[in-house]
């Protein structure tokens, strides 16, 4: 079991989907109305479980009435143009909720945390197509497993800012230390590596026109996935030979940081046509994708059969305005098992621009490429160059 999570349909109006059935609730998506109709839907359909019309006091308050409310701050919180920590918040408080939801808030101590902890070493994680058909099951890294524990710590902390309970929970949760590499049976994840170019270059020869321009703009900027989906026109400066990228919305925007991200004349030449757009319409859509592979496999068919005059009016409303993170990756996805190359991710891209650019003009170029504050972070994107290091120890070892 999982908590569905409260989501936006194209026309406005806000949903979530339980048991491979959508309910619409009343009232536009982030409206009052609707939110509450989506608490009174995970109490009557996902806990099952009744509240009191009294206000719950400390001694009282469950796991359930906790998780409720922070699911309400946190989709409240968090912009709406970057929903990943909602979503990751979804996917730690969920086993949560199914193991001790109804257990009283105040009596969840570091005991029962470590338990958890370490039901999520020893269970492997299952993910199922919208049949509910396992598709793919994997054990939980010692990253993973941390950033999990530390997402649930948070929000006993919330709710003890709250006066949800009291303060004396959050601070016990806080004696229980991380997992230590070495010392722990969870799996240790593997270190993200650059992507060679021609593994890059395979991929974005098959996929789609759209996909492939985001590829090649991540490819030659070190942008992250999340940037380029979000890219519209307005956020471009097209005044000078290199193109200045403001995203609206970046890692960085809850503490006002500036993100400008340089556009050179190959990213142009792969997004030039795409950009000439509405200002604010996203350059990068799905749906369009959608019609670029209806168009080939209409090409395929031997009676050269075109889609539907019913289908090019009525657009599949199934498919977003935009790329999320998650869809860019799956066409990515799609595109190494088409080509045949050993597995990537978007990601990766970023390690490798930041690589090749420390190579030839320092760290510190590097830096400014990707937009980091500090060397540190640079430094865990930018591969340090083996080859430079084994001649200066010819040299001088």
């Amino acid at each position: 079991m999982r908590v569905p999570k409260y989501r936006k349909h194209s026309s406005g109006k806000a949903f979530v989907e339980w048991q491979f059935r959508r309910h619409y609730l009343d009232g536009l998506y982030g409206s009052a109305e609707s939110r509450n109709e989506y608490r009174t839907f995970l109490r009557e359909h996902v806990f099952a479980a009744t509240e009191a019309e009294e206000p719950k006091d400390e001694s009282s308050t469950t796991i359930v009435d906790v998780v409720l409310a922070y699911i309400d701050f946190a989709e409240a919180y968090y912009p709406a143009g970057n929903r990943t920590e909602v979503a990751n918040l979804h996917y730690a408080i969920d086993p949560l909720v199914v193991r001790y939801g109804h257990d009283v808030a105040l009596e969840f101590g570091p005991r029962k945390l470590k338990e958890h902890r370490q039901w999520l070493i020893d269970t492997p994680y299952r993910r199922v197509n919208g049949s509910g058909k396992v598709i793919k099951e994997e054990t939980r890294s010692r990253a993973y497993i941390n950033a999990q524990i530390d997402r649930i710590r948070r929000m006993f902390t919330w709710a003890a800012s709250e006066e949800l309970i009291p303060p004396s929970v959050p601070q016990a949760l806080a004696t229980v230390a991380n997992l230590r590499k070495g010392r722990t049976k969870a799996r240790e994840p593997a270190k993200r590596r650059p992507v060679a170019w021609p593994d890059v270059a395979a991929v974005a020869a098959v996929v789609s026109p759209i996909v492939s321009a985001m590829i090649s703009l991540q490819w030659y900027t070190g942008a992250r996935s999340d940037n380029v989906c979000h890219l519209r026109p307005c956020e471009v400066d097209q005044s000078s030979t290199v193109w200045l990228w403001m995203p609206g919305h970046h890692k960085g925007t809850w503490r006002n940081a500036e993100l400008i991200i340089p556009i050179g004349p190959r990213a142009q030449a792969a997004i030039g046509r795409l950009i000439d757009r509405d200002e604010d319409t996203f350059v990068f859509s799905p749906r369009e994708s959608a019609g670029w592979y209806a168009a080939c496999r209409a090409a395929r068919r031997k009676s050269k059969r075109t889609p539907s005059e019913k289908a090019r009016r009525r657009p599949n409303r199934r498919l977003s305005v935009k790329y999320t993170t998650n869809t860019y990756g799956q066409a990515v996805s799609y595109g190494i098992a088409k080509a045949g190359v050993p597995h990537w991710t978007p990601h990766q891209m970023r390690h490798s621009r930041a690589t090749a650019v420390r190579k030839t003009h320092g760290v510190e170029a590097a830096k400014a490429m990707l937009g980091h504050e500090s060397l540190d972070a640079t430094l865990i994107y930018a591969e340090r160059d083996l080859a430079l290091a084994k001649r200066v120890a010819r040299e001088v070892g």
